[in-house]
């Protein structure tokens, strides 16, 4: 029985081993998917442009350079639409004037984390192994190695979870790039700029080396990540009481969700983009004549 015994345990050990080797084969192999998504511009003058993007992820449609319209008249403009709404059977296609020099295309696209879930049932299944064998006899000339993966992998989950808290809130909150929200919150659309610097720089760096192992076990990253995330949280309750605050103005914006009265507030410059969400208030309208 001592023989048996000795043998089940080297068994055990070898078991533990390949565990071991299996990880490490498995995580320097694996990598980040970020996918190239194309942000449009919004141009706001001759000399700058933004990107604007509604809470719910919808892409704007880009300025002409129409006379603008400021927010106060957006109430207004919309108590005239019932005159002015043209009808949905044949609407007039809108096309952006030629730019006469090289649009700046830096900020027109972005990489965004996607296809996680393999990479969330693998760490999974990689803590749950650990778990059955740590603690055991088996394990004890193992138990530092075993130790240093659970922690790298809780570190990987920890990283990972954080980071696409803080991409929705960025995909959210990219709207603050808007004229409108500059002007009327500007102490949190500074914030949202330096959190967008931040945010971008670290895409770039983990689109350089996306391996997992490199970008989720860089030291600090998970702290920094959490500032971003206090930081998008705080622009948030700010842009909601904003939005809030445009809805007491206009009686109809309390029959659309909060989303959609940020988008209506935020293209309150420009009228093409105005038209192009009349539908979502006259839902037979498709467009307005001005």
């Amino acid at each position: 029985s001592e023989v048996l015994g000795t043998v089940d345990r080297a068994n055990k050990e070898v078991a533990i081993e390949a565990l071991l080797n299996t990880f490490e084969e498995v995580w320097l192999s694996r990598q980040l998917e970020l996918v190239a998504t194309r942000r449009q511009p919004l141009t706001i003058s001759r000399q700058e442009t933004v990107t604007e993007l509604g809470l719910e992820g919808q892409i704007i449609a880009p300025a002409t350079s129409k006379p603008r319209v400021s927010s106060a008249k957006v109430t207004s403009l919309l108590q005239r639409s019932r005159r002015s709404v043209t009808k949905p059977t044949s609407p007039t296609p809108f096309s952006p004037p030629s730019p006469s020099s090289p649009p700046d295309t830096s900020h027109q696209t972005v990489r965004l984390l996607c296809n996680t879930d393999s990479i969330f049932e693998t760490l999974e299944s990689h803590q749950t192994s650990i778990q059955s064998v740590i603690g055991t006899t088996a394990a004890a000339s193992f138990t530092d190695d075993l130790h240093r993966w659970q922690k790298m992998l809780q570190t990987i989950e920890a990283v990972l979870g954080v980071w696409l808290q803080v991409q929705a809130l960025w995909t959210q909150l990219e709207v603050y790039q808007s004229s409108e929200v500059q002007t009327h919150l500007p102490a949190q659309s500074f914030t949202f700029s330096s959190v967008d610097k931040d945010w971008r720089d670290l895409i770039q760096s983990a689109t350089a080396n996306p391996s997992v192992m490199t970008v989720c076990l860089k030291e600090g990253l998970l702290c920094q990540l959490e500032k971003l995330q206090t930081s998008l949280l705080q622009c948030r309750a700010a842009l909601v009481g904003y939005a809030k605050g445009q809805r007491d103005k206009c009686h109809w914006f309390h029959f659309i969700p909060l989303d959609d009265v940020l988008k209506f507030v935020c293209c309150g410059s420009h009228v093409e983009q105005l038209s192009s969400l009349i539908h979502k208030l006259l839902p037979h309208a498709s467009g307005l004549l001005y």
